[in-house]
């Protein structure tokens, strides 16, 4: 199992342009590699979806003591981060940096698969009292996570997207609509919406629901019903009456040196 972590980091370190799948199906491929913390994970994310806030917090610390278990870094980081996202400020803050030391570990410190990592960070840091302070920091880490970006992809592509749609909510929240508008707009110009981009997984379809989001705050009508019309959401529907998933009580302990089977 070690091996084909392994493998999988090299492929990644190794070609980063390998293919916007190769980052997006990371979480893919660990679920493969470890289909018990897959499972869990996913009915963590039903049960949240679903409002059903105690018992997603429950499957999600199954996940998490799964990762442990399994001694994998990327695993471990994927499910600190998932649980980063339901706690507290302090503990929120915590959970990102150590799933940010474990893929910096083990990818690289300028592998695309660490940005949005690094933009959670940036976003979960305690607000310094002086405003541009603030948002210089935030926009530090967009600019990093873009240079990054930009080495893994190239200048003005969909997947440096992610790091503009960053910058231009910066600018919106600390005071600077026209920035963060420019910021939208260059960004719908090298990725505009497309109509397969029904998934809302697109930088432009993102941009494009921040920019008439801003522009219906500031009553700009016109301009409003100028922009395309965004795309269709498809819901995924939730199942209902997900049972509960312990961890097995035949998982072996960290200490016995053995390993969680790829099989579950």
């Amino acid at each position: 199992m070690k091996f084909l972590q392994t493998l999988l980091i090299s492929i990644c370190l190794v070609n980063p342009a390998f293919g916007n799948e190769a980052l997006t199906d990371l979480r893919a491929d660990l679920e493969q590699q470890y289909p018990q913390w897959g499972q869990t994970m996913q009915r963590a994310k039903d049960l949240l979806g679903q409002g059903s806030g105690k018992d997603g917090m429950h499957q999600l610390k199954q996940a998490l003591e799964l990762a442990r278990r399994a001694d994998a870094p990327l695993l471990l980081a994927e499910s600190l981060e998932a649980m980063a996202t339901h706690e507290g400020k302090v503990k929120r803050l915590a959970m990102l940096e150590e799933a940010y030391e474990l893929k910096e570990r083990e990818l690289g410190p300028r592998h695309p698969a660490i940005v949005e990592t690094m933009l959670r960070i940036a976003d979960a840091l305690p607000e310094d009292p002086d405003k541009v302070q603030a948002m210089t920091a935030k926009l530090n880490a967009a600019s990093r996570a873009r240079d990054i970006l930009v080495e893994a992809y190239g200048d003005e592509t969909c997947e440096v997207g992610r790091a503009d749609n960053f910058a231009g909510y910066v600018y919106r929240r600390y005071g600077d609509p026209v920035k963060a508008e420019e910021t939208y707009r260059y960004l719908l110009w090298y990725c505009p919406v497309k109509a397969e981009d029904h998934l809302w997984e697109s930088a432009g379809v993102k941009a494009l629901s921040n920019l008439r989001d801003l522009l219906l705050t500031q009553d700009r009508d016109d301009e409003l019903a100028s922009l395309p019309v965004l795309p269709e959401r498809i819901e995924v529907p939730v199942p209902k009456n997900i049972p509960p998933f312990e961890v097995p009580s035949d998982v072996p302990p960290p200490d016995s040196g053995a390993q969680l089977s790829s099989d579950g």
